[in-house]
């Protein structure tokens, strides 16, 4: 006769790993994605710095837009456009063309007035020089 040794609580448990993977990734920031395409982002930090590094092949400086609002979503938006095919009769097309958007929720230990972006060679690279987190305010309330 053979044993199998199961765990009923096996499945419940990887389900519980993976809620809690989610939870985690929602505290590191949410990510929405919208348009033709959607392109690769890498971001890394240091003790002073967040780092974003956007790969914009094809895409001019000027067809690019970078945004940050209160809510602290960086937003940055754009058009590729295709190039030589016009007078020719495309058999196949593996690049994507048309308008991306990609925001980004930003952490609150964020300069958001000093956020500095470069352009060159097809990558877009934002610096975000981190501050302390403002603290919550407290009172003391006197008694009477």
């Amino acid at each position: 006769m053979t044993y199998i040794k199961m765990s009923p609580w096996k499945n419940f448990e990887n389900a519980a790993k993976r809620m809690s993977q989610f939870a985690g990734e929602l505290e590191r920031g949410l990510t929405i994605e919208s348009g033709s395409f959607s392109p690769r982002t890498d971001i890394a930090e240091d003790a002073e710095k967040y780092y974003m590094c956007i790969e914009l092949p094809g895409i001019q400086k000027e067809d690019v837009k970078i945004s940050v609002n209160e809510e602290r979503e960086l937003t940055i938006q754009g058009t590729k456009n295709a190039i030589g095919n016009e007078a020719k009769s495309l058999l196949k097309s593996e690049r994507a063309y048309g308008t991306f958007s990609r925001t980004f929720l930003l952490p609150e230990n964020l300069d958001l007035q000093k956020i500095s972006a470069k352009f060159e060679n097809g990558i877009l690279e934002l610096s975000m020089p981190k501050i302390e987190p403002p603290q919550p305010k407290e009172y003391e309330i006197n008694i009477d």
